[in-house]
């Protein structure tokens, strides 16, 4: 509020405004309207008495300055946006949150422009609006024409119409607002002729987005010629196929995945240029190349002393790749590489395979026979273990008895040293058929090993310790 101003008559002798004190008031309240004004606190001193003549103060209404934004529009077949427009001119703490209603343009869905006026906007009691306003611009929908590709005909032929796809339709638009047709560059000579938009429109409201394809005269169809499948045996050189009886000026433009080495299936197509009075084609026929068998060569001596040790094994593949070697009982020797580790007296099946690779399939595989055997001064073939500690940490868990595998007709009989026999054992074989000493104390016990050998019965005694 400004400073309420008033005027004064009826000062005596030298008083004037400086015996003044206090101030006007008015009647409380902001918003537009008129509101009396009062004396308020003014006094003159103990002096005078004041008579007062009020008046009004009137709050009239500000101005808001709304400019609708420049560049409004949309698309052909879109929804309106809501309209925007920028305010200047609030007081105090007001904003937007003042106003209501909305800007409004002229009614209208065609391509065009449109005023946009001030509609229901309103800023209340307390503001007048200036109102400057703006267009609202309809454009052109794009409508996306790709021409159909792969058309064409023949030499010779009528064209036939060209066809198009069609996408970016407003509303319930549809074909039905094209007009003309799409066109070709003219020639009937074999080739190739770019397709154009023609005079196909779709009136006002849209844009054409075109894209063309080319229309083909093609030339006549390539007769039939040999390209026959055919089937090798890998041998390391290149294999290939090959086309014959193509017609005259037809030629061979090259093979695509031809001259192969490597086993497999592959499918070969060979490329023909037709000439003057052909078209390009292909034909495609399987090149088989089938693996190749190998065969593995093994040999290895029939029998070995218990020293033997380390002995290197005469085994490989005719295909050259890598053999691998097991061994049925590995208590007896074992393999690594191609090497035989002799550890006991017994007989170990040695087998060498090869699965095979890429070019090569797998070879049957290959078994010797190796038997680990006694010095020739031994009295039995066999050997008899000192030891046996039957504790369950399997180390010497039962009594072994080295070769006995080979001598399936066997007796051992153990007893103690008062001559009790603790364990009568029918074709002992270091498997399922042991003495493990469970139910015996710990001691020195003593065996007869009866075997036959070679059709002959015959004894070896000893003796053996059990200690936990």
């Amino acid at each position: 509020d400004p400073i309420l101003t008033y005027t004064v008559s009826g000062y005596q002798s030298t008083d004037d405004n400086s015996i003044l004190s206090g101030a006007l008031s008015r009647t409380v309240g902001e918003d537009v309207g008129v509101y009396p004004i009062g004396q308020g606190d003014l006094s003159a001193g103990a002096n005078y008495d004041i008579d007062f003549t009020g008046a009004d103060f009137a709050i009239s209404k500000a101005r808001l300055t709304v400019t609708a934004a420049s560049g409004q529009g949309k698309v052909y077949g879109e929804a309106d946006p809501i309209l925007t427009y920028t305010v200047s001119g609030y007081q105090s703490t007001d904003d937007n949150s003042i106003l209501s209603g909305a800007l409004s343009r002229t009614v209208g869905e065609d391509v065009g422009v449109y005023p946009i006026g001030q509609g229901d906007l309103s800023a209340g009691a307390n503001y007048d609006i200036d109102f400057t306003g703006a267009d609202f611009a309809i454009s052109k929908a794009r409508l996306t024409v790709t021409a159909a590709s792969g058309q064409g005909k023949v030499y010779g032929e009528a064209d036939p119409i060209l066809t198009y796809t069609v996408s970016g339709y407003q509303s319930t638009d549809d074909n039905s607002i094209l007009s003309g047709a799409l066109s070709r560059t003219v020639g009937e000579d074999v080739g190739v002729y770019p397709i154009g938009q023609g005079d196909l429109s779709a009136g006002t409201n849209y844009t054409i987005d075109f894209t063309g394809t080319d229309f083909a005269i093609a030339k006549a169809v390539l007769p039939a010629f040999t390209f026959a499948d055919a089937s090798f045996v890998y041998d390391g050189t290149a294999k290939s196929l090959k086309a014959t009886g193509l017609a005259a000026g037809a030629t061979v433009t090259g093979y695509t995945n031809n001259d192969q080495t490597e086993a497999g299936v592959y499918t070969v197509t060979a490329n023909i240029a037709g000439g003057r009075n052909y078209e390009d084609g292909s034909q495609t026929a399987k090149l088989t190349i089938k693996k190749a068998k190998q065969v593995i060569s093994f040999s290895a001596p029939e029998e070995l002393g218990r020293d033997a040790g380390t002995v290197a094994l005469d085994v490989h593949s005719d295909a050259g790749l890598p053999v691998s070697l097991s061994v049925d009982d590995p208590s007896v020797a074992t393999v690594s590489g191609t090497e035989l580790k002799v550890h006991r007296l017994g007989t170990v099946k040695i087998t060498a395979t090869q699965l095979g690779d890429a070019n090569h399939e797998a070879a049957a595989a290959v078994t010797v026979t190796v038997r680990v055997v006694a010095d020739a001064g031994a009295k039995l073939p066999i050997v008899v273990h000192k030891a046996l500690s039957p504790n369950g940490d399997g180390i010497n868990d039962f009594l072994t008895i080295e070769g006995i595998q080979d001598y399936p007709e066997n007796k051992v009989t153990i007893f103690d040293k008062s001559g009790s026999v603790q364990a009568e054992i029918i074709g002992y074989n270091n498997r399922d058929n042991v003495f493990t000493g469970k139910e015996s104390r710990d001691g020195t016990y003593f065996y007869y090993l009866d075997l036959k050998d070679n059709g002959v019965w015959k004894r070896e005694k000893g003796y053996f310790v059990i200690r936990r």
